[in-house]
């Protein structure tokens, strides 16, 4: 019985998530809202009935803390709000990490799995931005179109040191070799960020429109507009539907909105595929 519960709780979980995930490719990154919250109320309900065995209010409270960060960062405009909801959903359906075919007993990291899949997630995604931004990148450089400011220089200078003292550990065997290569790539990934955010926005995501043009949930490029003007009219960066009632009314013509944001949905699917065939995806990869 109640690993027929688990079936579905996994089941329900996966078919959701790939649904978000085809809703969020071709329907201009919209989640119908019936699909994330139908997600979130089943959770609440199987959480309800079957709680897990050991730490049920440790997961609990863990899956809302990760809920009031991913509101936190909606609210920034950094992550969808149907991505949020896909995280608390799969938290509550999913509160412990599937045995996985693959999985390994020689981690010895130990976190919720809900935890797990954002961190996972967040690489994937990570990995997949450098994959694709990368060659422009540095053909921008090498063509002289990126002027990086002293700040930026100075914070490179730094992460290239952590790039060195992390390699000096390895050499050291001071920590496990899976560690060393996880915190190598976090630290290559701010680099590259660091190095090549603002051009990677200014030449693929942020694009000039109108106030016609601009949908409920835009995040608007405040870093890109006048400084005396986003203080002046209060302007914020994501744009709900009195924002943008609110700009109608300003007397400026066209705003920065990021407008060809990539999806961030295939990447929870991907991470909770991973999940069914190595377990607690983070317990994996930092084997000792």
């Amino acid at each position: 019985m109640m690993e027929g519960l688990a079936l579905a709780r996994m089941g329900v979980a996966v078919l959701g998530t790939l649904a978000a995930t085809y809703y969020d490719l071709r329907n201009n990154r919209t989640v119908p809202d019936w699909l994330t919250f139908g997600m979130v109320a089943a959770g609440v309900l199987a959480f309800a009935v079957a709680p897990p065995v050991e730490n049920a209010l440790q997961i609990g409270g863990v899956v809302v803390l990760v809920g009031l960060l991913g509101f936190l960062l909606y609210r920034m405009g950094q992550i969808g709000g149907a991505d949020v909801l896909l995280f608390v959903a799969i938290g509550l359906l999913i509160p412990e990490a599937p045995e996985g075919v693959l999985a390994s007993g020689r981690g010895i990291l130990e976190m919720p799995f809900i935890i797990s899949l954002f961190l996972v997630s967040g690489m994937l995604f990570a990995a997949f931005t450098i994959t694709r931004y990368a060659y422009p990148a540095l053909e921008a450089v090498r063509k002289g179109r990126i002027r990086l400011a002293r700040e930026e220089k100075v914070q490179a200078v730094v992460i290239c040191l952590l790039v060195v003292w992390l390699f000096w550990l390895f050499q050291a065997g001071g920590v496990p070799g899976s560690y060393v290569l996880l915190l190598l790539f976090v630290v290559l990934t701010l680099l590259f960020f660091t190095l090549f955010k603002k051009y990677i926005a200014e030449e693929f995501f942020i694009t000039w429109v109108g106030v016609k043009e601009i949908d409920e949930e835009d995040v608007l490029a405040v870093d890109e507009m006048n400084e005396e003007h986003v203080k002046k009219y209060g302007l914020v960066r994501l744009l709900t539907k009195k924002e943008i009632e609110r700009l109608k009314k300003l007397p400026m013509k066209k705003y920065p909105v990021y407008k060809n944001l990539p999806a961030f949905t295939p990447y929870i699917l991907m991470a909770l595929a991973l999940s069914l065939i190595f377990g607690d995806l983070m317990r994996f990869l930092l084997m000792s």
